[in-house]
């Protein structure tokens, strides 16, 4: 579980799970809440925040 935030270039697994049932078979389950604190009083050299999101790329696909 993370309460805060997180920096990252690159999100990949943390562990995988099985499709049928949902239960996790390698790894971790992720569990993140965002420290609403950090978008007023972030902590030295966290990124600031805008006030809004832009999608610059957006890519659906079907499950299979």
């Amino acid at each position: 579980s993370v309460h805060g935030g997180i920096v990252q270039s690159y999100r990949g697994a943390v562990g995988t799970f099985n499709i049928s049932s949902g239960q996790t078979v390698t790894g971790f389950m992720k569990n993140y809440t965002f420290d609403e604190r950090f978008s007023e009083d972030p902590p030295p050299h966290y990124p600031t925040l805008s006030d809004m999101f832009v999608w610059e790329n957006w890519h659906e696909s079907a499950v299979k």
